[in-house]
């Protein structure tokens, strides 16, 4: 129990110190990308060993998740039903792109393809890895490795493009009423902010009953949304809450990042680096068919199509000042078609890999 406290004190001073080092160089969100290089720097460098509740990496994924439904109205609404076909063609290119890089980089790192597939699947981080361990001839560390590699380079790569010269942050050529400017004041907590705290908790533990993913994000997000088309008023978090959430993110992402590791293993290294820049290339270049076709502001288009999860784009979103509705929907659309289509499909590639010896004889007959 001590050992947890003294890893949860160093986690969160290392944490403080890389925020406040990136907040004072002006770097894009520094308070998750600040903890997050911070603790990956001193559990590498300086071998120390840091714990972090999941709780509250819970705790911040529902501010997030309510954050993210409060940019729900029924013009937003309209707006998803008229790009669902796109968000479908979009995800099924990219899966197809995922397909054929995977295959590519099965043959250079001379690993099974089922495993680079299996790992390169953008978003459903926490499932992908779970169905890794449940088929046969799957490396589950590999699988993880290029998850984790992707996920570091998302959280570090994308916000500096994003924040960069190249994309416009305006809205120009969006409808007015499609994004809602929401100032928080703290009278607005009752009986607003009651509400939708009671709402976005009860629909955080609803969605754990029901095994969805993500649930503590998922939930509030479903929440908040309903009550936003119901037609009550939702507010933007104050600055200080978002700041406090993003950090408990980055001090969870932190410590599940553990590069010392991997080592010995610069060939499948570089392959999940080379895997996670083109997955973000070729989504900025798709993010240009939206651009083109439906004038999306360029920030919410990439983002709506990065290939990371609705957290981490929900946050840089909204420090970026994108239509946080539409890169929701997009990466929930995505995480729902991955977790319905990519399963069946691994398995039956697996089971046209290993065929069962006699197709007629009896299920019990199955001898090693």
């Amino acid at each position: 129990m001590n050992n947890k406290l003294l890893g949860f004190v160093a986690c969160i001073v290392s944490a403080l110190i890389g925020g406040a080092i990136f907040l004072f160089l002006n770097l894009p969100i520094p308070w998750l990308l600040g903890p997050i290089a911070a603790i990956v720097v001193g559990s590498g460098l300086f071998k120390l060993n840091y714990f972090c509740p999941p709780s509250i990496r819970n705790i911040a994924l529902v501010l997030i998740g309510y954050s993210m439904g409060a940019s729900f109205n029924s013009n937003v609404l309209a707006l998803i039903v008229a790009q669902l076909p796109w968000m479908l063609l979009m995800n099924v290119i990219t899966l197809l792109f995922c397909f054929f890089l995977s295959y590519i980089n099965s043959k250079i790192a001379k690993v099974d393809y089922l495993t680079i597939l299996t790992g390169s699947t953008p978003g459903a981080f926490s499932q992908m890895i779970i169905l890794g361990e449940e088929l046969e001839d799957v490396n589950p560390t590999i699988v993880t490795l290029f998850h984790v590699i992707r996920l570091l380079m998302i959280v570090l790569l994308i916000p500096l493009m994003v924040f960069s010269p190249l994309f416009d942050a305006g809205n120009a050529s969006m409808p007015d009423y499609i994004v809602q400017e929401q100032v928080w004041q703290w009278a607005n907590i009752f009986p607003e902010g009651i509400i939708f705290a009671v709402v976005a908790v009860l629909c955080a533990f609803l969605g754990k009953r029901m095994k969805l993913p993500t649930p503590y994000l998922l939930g509030p997000v479903i929440g908040t949304a309903v009550l936003c088309i119901a037609g009550v008023q939702s507010y933007s978090l104050p600055p200080a809450i978002t700041d406090a959430a993003q950090f408990c993110i980055g001090c969870y992402i932190g410590i599940l990042l553990k590069p010392q590791q991997l080592a010995n293993k610069s060939t499948i290294i570089a392959c999940a680096i080379l895997n996670g820049l083109v997955l973000i290339l070729f989504s900025w270049a798709l993010s240009h068919v939206l651009v083109l076709l439906h004038g999306i502001p360029p920030v919410t288009s990439f983002l709506s199509l990065a290939p990371g999860g609705m957290d981490q784009m929900g946050i840089v979103a909204h420090e970026i000042g994108a239509i946080l509705s539409l890169v929701t929907c997009y990466q929930l659309f995505r995480t729902i078609f991955i977790l319905l289509l990519m399963p069946p499909v691994l398995k039956l590639l697996w089971k046209h890999k290993h065929p069962l010896p006699d197709d007629t004889g009896p299920p019990c007959q199955n001898e090693d």
